[in-house]
């Protein structure tokens, strides 16, 4: 028995593909019976190179596959960022490299057809009872070609600032910053509203402060692409007394929740949900809002974490901080290997 052949590596200094397993039984008995002959063949798939004689359920004898070229010198960067190594998906022709930080210079030495996942930085939450800040815009592409030779700028935004004010007043949570892949720009999220200031628009919408009565989340998908990059925060609230509450940042996959005055402390606004990717291999959630807060409520606000593009949380109390954005990411998936 002899397994298919692997597959060279892409890139002109990429290695070739290993040899099929070869498998061999001078004077092999075989009990009567009945039994499948299975022959490996050419794929991307590891699994469709073996060759196998199989008996009921299980394997008699089989020869492995060979295995594919690495890929080396596939690409060079430049500049400040922070990059990851290529990264194999198991199972998989696939392979992503991942960009974390900063602003990175990249060129390939060959054309590669790849999907691509843009998360910018969340917006930060506003402190005194105040909303959540909006995730990064999410954007993702299939199928995009990136042309060997050329350069691409990619560029990693960073969370915005949880609002340090917590006087009367307040002021909101900053913006987070812009990711962008070539021409693939996806916005950064809208800070959470103050107390009496207004949430600001972006991927995903700032949840709304509280004061005077209704504070409005500001608009997400701003500026406006299709499919939408975000969603709008949730409104906040006031019942003309001590019970206060912030609104929701908007998510990727959904808007954030609206605050109420229910007694006795009423309700700050949820955080819009984020949206899932399986770029990587394993299945990811990004771009989520940040919690409003309430001022009876005492809330801390919690920060987003790096890389998923999460809105802060709003805080309250008349001395907890808003919290901060999580940075962004981009990812960028394709084949290892040439059929």
């Amino acid at each position: 028995l002899v397994g298919a052949g692997g597959n060279g590596g892409t890139g002109s200094s990429s290695g070739g593909g290993g040899a099929g397993e070869v498998i061999y039984y001078p004077s092999f008995l075989f009990p009567s019976g009945n039994y499948n002959l299975t022959i490996g063949r050419s794929s991307t798939n590891t699994n469709d190179r073996i060759t196998r004689i199989t008996s009921g359920s299980g394997d008699l004898i089989k020869a492995n596959g060979g295995g594919d070229g690495p890929i080396l010198n596939f690409y060079s960067t430049s500049g400040s960022g922070t990059v990851s190594s290529i990264t194999s998906i198991s199972g998989t022709n696939d392979a992503y490299l991942s960009f974390t930080a900063g602003t990175v210079s990249l060129t390939l030495n060959s054309s590669i057809t790849c999907d691509i996942l843009v998360v910018a930085g969340g917006g930060g939450g506003a402190g005194r009872a105040g909303g959540g800040g909006g995730a990064g815009g999410f954007r993702t592409g299939a199928g995009l070609s990136v042309t060997a030779n050329t350069t691409y700028t990619i560029t990693i935004g960073a969370g915005g600032g949880g609002s340090q004010d917590s006087s009367p007043g307040g002021t909101p949570g900053s913006n987070g910053t812009s990711s962008v892949f070539g021409t693939i720009t996806s916005a950064g999220g809208g800070g959470g509203g103050g107390s009496t200031t207004a949430a600001h628009a972006g991927g995903s919408g700032g949840g709304g402060g509280y004061f005077p009565a209704i504070q409005p989340g500001a608009l997400g998908n701003v500026p406006s692409v299709s499919p939408s990059q975000g969603n709008n925060g949730g409104n906040g609230s006031f019942d003309g007394g001590a019970n206060a509450n912030g609104g929701g940042g908007g998510g990727a996959g959904g808007v954030g929740g609206n605050s109420s005055t229910s007694a006795p402390a009423g309700t700050a606004g949820t955080a819009g949900p984020g949206s899932s990717s399986a770029i990587t291999g394993t299945s990811a959630t990004y771009a989520a809002g940040g919690n409003g807060a309430g001022y009876l409520l005492g809330t801390v606000g919690v920060a987003g974490p790096s890389n998923t593009g999460n809105g802060g949380g709003g805080a309250g109390g008349e001395s907890n901080k808003g919290a901060s954005g999580g940075s962004g990411i981009v990812i960028l998936k394709y084949k290892k290997t040439t059929s």
